[in-house]
Order: structure tokens, then C-alpha cells, then sequence
């Protein structure tokens, strides 16, 4: 609750990115988008290597994440657990 600037907004997008995926699981279509969405456009927001965290690589797997989402189209509950983003180290 403390932090703020860049790593604040890693936090939180990276928590919305993972609480939209929850929403998918749950069957929650319009929550799962909402908080994918949010995540996304605070993940914007972030330098490539905050915290030591692959932002880039981050970024790049959730919103290839949400485009296969979208192109399923109403058999989107056929999501790949995959495609589950995952956080990596920056590169040294």
C-alpha cells in the first residue's frame, strides 16, 4: 500500500492481470476483460526492468494472452491455462 510510482503499478497490473484470469476460471467473461484490461494499461505504464521484473516479456504474454481470448469469441471459456502469463527476472 506503501509503494508508489513504476513499482506500484507493476504491482497492481501484475495482481489485475492474475485476478482477470481468476474471473475466466469462474466464469466471469466481462470481469476477467475488465481487470485483464486494467492490468494491461498499468503494465503500460512500467519501465522495462522495474523491480527486476521482465516487464516487456510480461506485457507481451498477457496481451497475446487477451487477442487469443478475444479471437475464440463465444467459446472463449476454451481458454489454454498456457496462455497464463508468467513473471520472469530481468536480464542482468
Amino acid at each position: 500500500m506503501r509503494e508508489r510510482g513504476a513499482a506500484r503499478e507493476l504491482c497492481q497490473g501484475t495482481l489485475q492481470i492474475g485476478v482477470g484470469f481468476y474471473h475466466f476460471e469462474r466464469g466471469n467473461y466481462r470481469g476477467g476483460m475488465l481487470c485483464l484490461e486494467r492490468g494491461l494499461a498499468r503494465l503500460r505504464l512500467v519501465p522495462a526492468g522495474c523491480c527486476a521484473i521482465d516487464v516487456g516479456a510480461l506485457l507481451a504474454d498477457s496481451e497475446l494472452a487477451r487477442r487469443r481470448i478475444v479471437a475464440l469469441g463465444e467459446r472463449w471459456r476454451e481458454l489454454d491455462p498456457s496462455w497464463i502469463p508468467t513473471i520472469h527476472a530481468a536480464a542482468p
